[in-house]
């Protein structure tokens, strides 16, 4: 916000780690696919350029860590998620803020193939992912996603994700989520023969590997 002068409020890792409540809607588009902190700051420190890979194994990824498919995620039952995160950082975001983080990835990537696993995740029991969820419906735009987001808000009692749901509904258009990919480093498009590297999530460990795959579908 000013020289040497950081907002932590607008900091990737605050939104998908420290936050608890929503979060804010025209941040959402700028956070991408990175689904539990962000270390672009370590990326261009001028420092970390010395920094060499450890030899030591507790610090390696764990298998299934690098780059999971975002749609697997997103149907992690609790235990599920409990067993793949025990004793990870990963549970500071909490089961609930997980899912949040995941449905705002599907959101950006916005491709149909989304659509499905948003779908179930719709009636979730927490406020927090519905509100989410339909967000992240909007992005993908479908007839199919719209009808769900207009049935959800006949029956939702949440005034929270209503407004959600209102918001989405307003703004869902086809593609609306396509991300530019000059802009973030990816090799494919969102949309086409193949967005498959959209479909997942920044590595959960992103220090051993300099040049990710920042693509959609993937973590």
């Amino acid at each position: 916000v000013a020289p040497y002068v950081l907002d932590a409020r607008l900091c990737i890792s605050y939104l998908t780690i420290e936050l608890r409540g929503p979060i804010p809607r025209e941040l959402r588009p700028l956070i991408g696919n990175r689904i539990f902190g962000c270390d672009d700051c370590q990326d261009v420190c001028p420092w970390n350029s010395f920094a060499r890979v450890t030899p030591l194994e507790a610090f390696a990824p764990r298998e299934g860590a690098l780059n999971p498919w975002l749609v697997d995620l997103m149907r992690m039952t609790r235990s599920e998620w409990n067993r793949r995160f025990k004793k990870t950082a990963v549970r500071r975001a909490h089961y609930e803020g997980f899912l949040r983080n995941v449905a705002v990835a599907l959101g950006n990537w916005g491709h149909a193939d989304a659509e499905p696993v948003l779908l179930e995740r719709l009636d979730d029991a927490h406020s927090l992912v519905r509100g989410h969820v339909a967000w992240a419906l909007g992005r993908v735009g479908t007839t199919t996603a719209i009808e769900a987001l207009q049935h959800r808000r006949a029956a939702e009692d949440d005034a929270w994700v209503r407004e959600e749901i209102e918001a989405a509904l307003r703004d869902a258009h086809p593609g609306a989520a396509v991300v530019d990919s000059s802009s973030m480093g990816n090799e494919r498009p969102a949309h086409g023969a193949d967005s498959s590297s959209h479909a997942r999530a920044v590595p959960e460990t992103r220090r051993h590997d300099a040049h990710p795959d920042t693509g959609g579908a993937r973590a």
